[in-house]
C-alpha cells in the first residue's frame, strides 16, 4: 500500500471513529447537559414557592381580618338602623313591611352600604320618620324613595307604602 492510500484509510477511519464516539458519548453528554439546564430552571422556579405561599397566606389572613371588621361594623350599623326604625314606627303608628340584606359596593376606594326597607302607614307619619332619619345623619343618607298606593281588597281600602334606600359611605 502506498502512503496516500494509508493516509486516506487513516483519515476515513479517524472520521468513522469520531462519528461513532459522537453517537456513543458526546451526544449523550450534550443531552444530559440540556436536561440539567431544564431541571435547574425548574428548581429555581420552585425555589421561591414557599415564600409566595407564605405571602399569599398572610394576605389571606389580612383580608379575613378586614372582612370581619367590615362585617362587624356593617352589623352594628344595620342593627342600629333596625332599632331606630322599630322605635320610630311604634311612636308614629307605622309598620315595617320588609328590611332586606344590605347591598355592598366599592367605588373609588369607598365602601357603600345600601339598606333597603319598606314601610306602610300614613303619608305624614312616614314623611316625619324619614325626615328624622335623614336629619340624624347617623345612619346615612336617603338615596331613593318610592311611594306607592296598594289596594287591600280584604279591608276594601287603599294603603300607602314607601320603599326606601338608605346609603352609608365608609
Amino acid at each position: 500500500m502506498k502512503l496516500d492510500k494509508k493516509n486516506i484509510i487513516l483519515i476515513s477511519g479517524y472520521i468513522v471513529l469520531l462519528i461513532i464516539s459522537y453517537q456513543v458519548a458526546i451526544k449523550k453528554t450534550i443531552e444530559t447537559y440540556r436536561q440539567h439546564k431544564e431541571l435547574d430552571k425548574d428548581y429555581n422556579k420552585h425555589k421561591t414557592l414557599p415564600k409566595k405561599i407564605n405571602s399569599i397566606l398572610q394576605e389571606k389572613e389580612n383580608l379575613e381580618l378586614q372582612r370581619n371588621k367590615l362585617k362587624i361594623s356593617q352589623n352594628l350599623s344595620r342593627n342600629g338602623l333596625i332599632e331606630y326604625l322599630s322605635r320610630e314606627t311604634e311612636i308614629n303608628d307605622i309598620k315595617i313591611i320588609s328590611f332586606n340584606e344590605p347591598h355592598t359596593s366599592i367605588e373609588n376606594n369607598q365602601t357603600i352600604f345600601s339598606f333597603t326597607f319598606e314601610l306602610k302607614g300614613s303619608f305624614l307619619a312616614m314623611l316625619k320618620l324619614l325626615n328624622k332619619l335623614e336629619n340624624s345623619g347617623a345612619y346615612g343618607t336617603i338615596s331613593h324613595l318610592q311611594f306607592e298606593t296598594k289596594r287591600n281588597f280584604d279591608q276594601n281600602k287603599n294603603e300607602l307604602t314607601v320603599k326606601t334606600i338608605v346609603q352609608q359611605i365608609r
